[in-house]
């Protein structure tokens, strides 16, 4: 069984556990470095064998990500959904490259990284975007959401394409997870999806 790793700091004379102030909204991982988006603050982590390091981001620095009312924010901007009252619900990126949200709608909108000028959106989902995973090294997006579909999308030389969709549950998809030359998808029913990407 797995226990819970907790992150206790030496402070007044004794030791802590670290705790924050607001709602933790997303994790992300890219490369060696771990952030944790919070309603009000950010974070960098890095994790070595023998200790730990964290520093708190300011606007100018922090990756981007979605805020608590479903805006994009980071590296000093605040954009909000293309579509007006519609909230992004997700996100993912290929770093300095691309930035990617789903919304509420079954819409998926791929942005500029440096300007994060909105590029294209796709919409192949009757529901909200749950979860999006991210090939960095094909420039592929898998994305999933509340009618149990995984959708595609595939940079073809300088324009975002569609690629074929599958539909291997019955009900929401929740989590996408990459594994060697599968996709794995998990949701609201007991069974696990294997799709194998060589096959397409």
């Amino acid at each position: 069984m797995f226990k819970p790793f907790q992150l206790k700091l030496f402070r007044n004379g004794r030791w802590e556990y670290l705790s924050f102030t607001t709602q933790l909204l997303a994790v992300r991982v890219e490369g060696e470095t771990v952030y944790s988006f919070h309603e009000k603050e950010a974070m960098s982590w890095h994790f070595s064998e023998a200790s730990f390091s964290y520093k708190y981001l300011n606007e100018h620095n922090t990756p981007y990500h979605l805020d608590a009312a479903g805006c994009i924010v980071g590296m000093g901007k605040r954009i909000q959904s293309m579509i007006k009252g519609v909230k992004l619900t997700t996100c993912s990126a290929i770093p300095n490259k691309w930035f990617i949200a789903g919304d509420e709608k079954g819409g998926l909108h791929i942005y500029d990284w440096k300007l994060l000028s909105h590029v294209k959106s796709f919409h192949e989902h009757q529901g909200p975007i749950l979860s999006i995973k991210v090939d960095v090294h094909t420039n592929t997006v898998y994305f999933t959401g509340s009618d149990s579909k995984v959708g595609v999308v595939r940079l073809i030389g300088d324009e975002w394409k569609a690629g074929n969709s599958c539909r291997g549950q019955s009900h929401d998809v929740f989590s996408l997870e990459l594994f060697g030359k599968y996709l794995i998808a998990g949701g609201l029913t007991t069974d696990l999806c294997f799709y194998d990407l060589v096959d397409g």
